[in-house]
């Protein structure tokens, strides 16, 4: 048997659906300007400020990552970028650097980031059979031996909170493929073979890269440039 409310009913059912449109605008604007605060952080080299950001928030990183490739997520200054995740992941400077085996530069024209441009660099592995990065590969054995290494370099037993966060922002930045953040980070852990695989992946960042690296005080970064362009 249906009851009849009379206008109590119908304006009851109303404010249930202005209620819940209202709802759906809000969380919408809630989240353009949480958005907007990660990528102020992000611009402004607060890496570690992020990745606490983005946990508490619950908010989607990859898909932002991935958005934000060819946007905020560009690295404009690699040394300054160098020094951001140095010091806020409380890295040792300079890192102890694995050479594999070598790669050699080949004068060609190679486009970056699929963004248009044209530079005059690309790499060209000696090695067969090289490995691509991928997103659709899982990185995780790759990440614990870069926290492995960065342990043995610190002298500590089990996993530093910095170290965690750096884990989580290496696997978000490895399958969003924002390259930039990634070539800095392999210089800051000491990762030769991420570097390389990048510098193939995107060649077009080799001459900033190359710069970063000129403009480090330190003389344990020649040997790298040396071997890179080797």
């Amino acid at each position: 048997e249906m009851v009849d409310d009379g206008p109590f009913q119908v304006l009851g059912r109303s404010r249930t659906k202005l209620t819940e449109a209202r709802r759906v605008e809000l969380s919408a604007l809630m989240e353009k300007y949480l958005f907007g605060y990660a990528q102020k952080l992000l611009q402004a080299g607060r890496l570690r400020q992020l990745i606490t950001f983005i946990r508490k928030m619950d908010l989607p990183l990859l898909p932002w990552l991935s958005n934000e490739r060819l946007g905020c997520a560009r690295v404009r200054d690699f040394s300054w970028a160098l020094r951001c995740v140095v010091e806020q992941f409380r890295l040792n400077t300079p890192p102890s650097l694995d050479f594999p085996p070598k790669i050699s530069l080949d004068l060609e024209s190679s486009p970056s980031l699929g963004d248009g441009r044209r530079y005059p660099v690309k790499i060209v592995p000696v090695v067969s059979s090289p490995v691509p990065l991928s997103p659709a590969v899982t990185h995780k054995h790759s990440e614990e031996q870069i926290l492995e290494r960065i342990q043995r370099q610190h002298a500590v037993d089990g996993e530093r909170p910095e170290h965690q966060d750096l884990r989580i922002l290496l696997s978000a930045l490895r399958s969003a493929r924002c390259y930039e953040w990634l070539l800095v980070l392999g210089v800051a852990t000491g990762d030769v073979r991420l570097i390389e695989k990048i510098l193939r992946t995107s060649p077009g960042n080799w001459q900033a890269f190359r710069e970063m690296l000129l403009l480090q005080d330190d003389p344990c970064y020649t040997p790298l440039l040396s071997y890179l362009e080797g």
